[in-house]
């Protein structure tokens, strides 16, 4: 295990997307960590309790996000592979949804490499409706996926 908790040299990246238009309802705010100079928090759905995702906030005193507020999503994945193109370094990141892999460069779409996730956040895993057909275990497969999957970016060209 590194240091960080994760096993041998695993990198965990963040990624913070903005929701300009805010929520249905309004989140109450939980469970404050500070991962590498960012607040991060808990958030669910004030009424139900339910709907809990991790959002980025000012500091603990954030206890509520209203309605009509902007906030910051973020979400968490593993490096599963690293590719070096025109002097940068672009990460394929495991994020555990149906999107599956997908290629990040850092400080570009809210990116950047983080010593660990928050305590609430479990480590991705691939989902199941991610749309691969193959396993890491399959390197040659894997690496195929991948490169389909970046090739479909809207900006891949």
């Amino acid at each position: 295990m590194a240091a960080n908790g994760t096993p041998g040299n695993e990198k965990i990246v963040e990624q913070t997307t903005t929701l300009s238009c805010g929520s249905f309802d309004a989140l109450r705010v939980f469970g404050h960590e500070t991962i590498d100079g960012q607040v991060v928090a808990q958030a669910a759905i004030d009424d139900e309790g339910d709907g809990v995702g991790t959002v980025a906030v000012a500091g603990e005193h954030v206890t509520r996000i209203e309605s009509d507020e902007p906030y910051d999503e973020v979400s968490y994945g593993t490096v599963v592979k690293e590719e070096v193109s025109g002097g940068e370094t672009i990460y394929y990141v495991e994020f555990g949804d149906a999107r599956g892999v997908r290629p990040c460069k850092m400080g570009e779409d809210g990116c950047r490499i983080v010593t660990k996730p928050p305590s609430w956040v479990p480590k991705p895993t691939r989902h199941p409706n991610a749309g691969a057909l193959f396993s890491h275990a399959d390197a040659e497969a894997y690496d195929l996926m991948v490169s389909i999957e970046a090739a479909s970016r809207p900006d891949a060209y």
